[in-house]
């Protein structure tokens, strides 16, 4: 550090008074560059410079970018910055864990879910956290209560942090409940800076009209900022804030002070700026950048109910499996290539309802896989043709079985009278099981699928409803390998068969969507008790005759809702092409499908309350589900104008066989 005259560092004023422009210590960055000096703290933190790049890194966190870990440059749109709690250095201290890493030992997996991948925070970090959280939430609403807070940032740290804790009891995969846990620190710490900077220190950073206004002793458990304005320096010396000056050599006086040249502590040695994974944002230092790492959308990619573009998962390399498609010329669908990734998966038309008292649901389109055709049928083909279902067996027909729930009569009745397209159902996707595959085969292998779904559903619905993209359709043929046996089968010369290899794609794809390695078929034998819903079966408990036809109507339900969301995105796509104009778009399409399927989706709920919307028996209790599909339908191109033309089917001048003429319309038009 030769370009530091000595002489300048090793001089002192009479008085022995460090001012703004002097320097406790002093470092150089940049190859000699710059000079930074620090007027009261007792360390140089390594700074960022010119053009930077602000990554999401292995721990969830953004590096020396991280205003909530690192000294970043004054910003006056976020002034409370700087007043960042430092992590304390007291090991018996409470609030150390809002600088903790979540670990495997804070996670545990969902309750009666078969995954060891998705879960809940434990119970043990909910414990520590909650004290803190409270108390933040608890200065924010006396400081509310006094003053109008109305507009400030407080009000928006204070509900993500609050909503984040909350949804570490939401179950997710481990990287989204650690995103989770990182978004109650990082806004933990801004509530509490933005907090300290209103109460304690707001008058510093004010004009005085007193020109001799001493300095405050510098608090150490700031995490301060550094500048290259000198008024900056004064304000933040004042307050008692670290503050670090950065300038060129050039504007090193001898008149400056600087007592030691010291070299500047790296950020690497302190924090975690390892494996960056993607770039938020990259350009020049300042508010920008920090704006990016203080927003809260992309700090959470489970997004709920709003679906949106994360670049994390973009990046990942997908698993290519089929994208079947059922084509449809009236409705513009296309036989899409197998080989190419969908955003947005179409299956075969599903809904059902299901309970105790009363057995009813919409007629499906789903039905088996296709019987591989015989030799003479093989060589009767013409060249290319695709082969088509057995003439015995109807594909939009479901198998009659006691644990089908019946089909609902409108549905049944318009799906009969329907021009129907023949497909090969080879090429038929499904993104939930279909549930044919429930009442086809052996009562012990049904009940090994019914075991498997229950373990793997709270993690394949609420995945999908999250990350759509992630989840792709799969034949029945795959589902039939996930819910029974995951297990390769090889011959004796040691050759893999087409079945083995089959399977192997399956175990890929749940690798892919799950995150995992070990997907084992004895990680998938469920141990008791098994859970649905409000039902709790242990060793031995056969699942009863009932509550197997609730499954499988949730199942229908599912695929209905998700086929109803694909096809309203398939026939009014967004105008929008920014992201926040998208994810408006997308909750307001999710409210209205929302309001069709009975409500927001729930598996916790009984089945009896989500039934009674679209599939309910009773005419006037599904109304207003019939009202809510009749408003997706006619925003749809070529709706009849009947449907558009009509008063809602909830006034009361309706009667029941004009409400059900609209009905058997409303029905027609979609099927």
């Amino acid at each position: 550090m030769t370009s530091i005259q000595p002489q300048w560092w090793t001089r002192a004023r009479i008085t022995g008074d460090i001012t703004y422009a002097d320097g406790r210590i002093a470092a150089e960055i940049e190859g000699g560059q710059w000079v930074i000096t620090t007027p009261n703290a007792d360390w140089i933190p390594e700074v960022l410079v010119g053009r930077i790049s602000v990554c999401y890194h292995e721990d969830g966190r953004f590096g020396a970018a991280d205003p909530t870990q690192w000294p970043q440059l004054y910003s006056p749109r976020f002034p409370h910055f700087c007043l960042i709690p430092r992590r304390p250095t007291a090991i018996h201290d409470m609030r150390t864990v809002m600088w903790e890493t979540l670990t495997d030992n804070d996670f545990r997996p969902a309750l009666g879910c078969a995954l060891t991948t998705f879960g809940v925070a434990s119970q043990t970090i909910l414990t520590r956290l909650e004290p803190h959280v409270e108390e933040v939430l608890r200065r924010a609403q006396e400081y509310s209560d006094r003053h109008d807070s109305k507009g400030q940032r407080i009000r928006f740290t204070c509900a993500a942090m609050s909503d984040s804790y909350k949804r570490l009891s939401y179950p997710a995969t481990f990287r989204d409940i650690n995103r989770q846990f990182i978004t109650v620190q990082r806004f933990w710490k801004e509530s509490l800076a933005w907090l300290t900077w209103v109460q304690d220190k707001w008058e510093h950073f004010e004009p005085s009209p007193s020109t001799n206004v001493p300095s405050a002793p510098v608090d150490n458990r700031f995490i301060g900022a550094y500048t290259t304005d000198a008024a900056v320096v004064q304000i933040l010396m004042r307050a008692g804030v670290p503050v670090w000056l950065l300038r060129k050599p050039e504007l090193i006086l001898p008149t400056t002070v600087i007592l030691e040249v010291v070299k500047p502590t790296n950020a690497s040695s302190i924090i975690n700026t390892n494996n960056p994974t993607f770039t938020l944002y990259h350009g020049m230092i300042g508010d920008r950048a920090l704006s990016v790492t203080c927003m809260g959308g992309h700090t959470y990619s489970d997004v709920e109910h709003v679906p949106h573009h994360d670049p994390e998962i973009s990046a990942r390399p997908r698993i290519s499996v089929p994208q079947p498609v059922v084509p449809s010329t009236s409705l513009g669908f296309a036989p899409l290539r197998e080989d190419i990734p969908v955003l947005i998966p179409h299956e075969p038309t599903a809904g059902a309802v299901s309970s105790a008292s009363s057995i009813t649901r919409f007629s499906s389109i789903q039905s088996q896989p296709q019987k591989k055709a015989s030799k003479a049928s093989s060589r009767s083909s013409k060249p290319n043709q695709q082969p088509l279902p057995s003439p015995n067996r109807d594909p939009f027909v479901d198998p009659a079985h006691v644990d089908m729930p019946a089909p609902l009569l409108p549905w049944s009745e318009e799906l009969r009278t329907c021009a129907k397209e023949v497909v090969p159902l080879r090429r038929w996707g499904y993104l939930f099981p279909d549930p044919g595959l429930f009442v086809t085969c052996s009562p012990a292998r049904a009940t090994n699928f019914f075991s498997i779904w229950l373990g793997l559903r709270v993690a394949w619905v609420t995945l999908h409803e999250n990350y759509p993209a992630e989840i792709q359709p799969l034949p029945s043929q795959k589902w039939r390998d996930i819910l029974g046996s995951l297990q390769g089968q090889v011959t004796a010369s040691g050759r893999q068969t087409s079945t083995s290899a089959r399977k192997q794609q399956s175990q890929q794809a749940l690798d892919h969507i799950f995150e995992i390695q070990d997907i084992t078929d004895t990680s998938f034998i469920m141990t008791p008790p098994l859970f649905y819903r409000s039902h709790v079966f242990e060793q031995n408990d056969v699942i009863p005759a009932n509550v197997r036809r609730e499954i499988l109507w949730e199942i229908y339900h599912l695929g209905f809702r998700a086929e109803l969301l694909a096809m309203d995105r398939h026939m009014v796509p967004s105008r929008y092409t920014d992201q926040s104009s998208l994810d408006r778009d997308e909750f307001s399409r999710r409210q209205l499908v929302d309001s069709v399927c009975g409500g927001q989706l729930n598996l916790g709920s009984p089945v009896d309350e989500v039934a009674r919307a679209l599939s309910s028996p009773d005419i006037r209790v599904r109304l207003p589900s019939v009202e809510a599909f009749r408003q997706i339908l006619v925003r749809w191109p070529f709706c009849p104008p009947a449907l558009v033309q009509i008063h809602s089917l909830t006034d009361p001048r309706h009667s029941d066989r004009n409400i059900f003429i609209a009905e058997r319309l409303l029905y027609k038009f979609y099927l």
